[in-house]
């Protein structure tokens, strides 16, 4: 989120982190896609 401020919002911290776990989540999911659809051609 951007915003100019000198001050640390709580707010705005726990909307980053929550992005940042949506991101995490995504890239184990496409990990374990991937791990499905190949594994068995090897």
């Amino acid at each position: 989120m951007d915003i100019i401020s000198e001050e640390q919002l709580l707010e705005i911290r726990i909307i980053k982190d929550m992005c940042a776990s949506a991101v995490l989540i995504a890239a184990i999911a496409a990990l374990v896609t991937g791990c499905i659809v190949f594994i068995p051609k090897l």
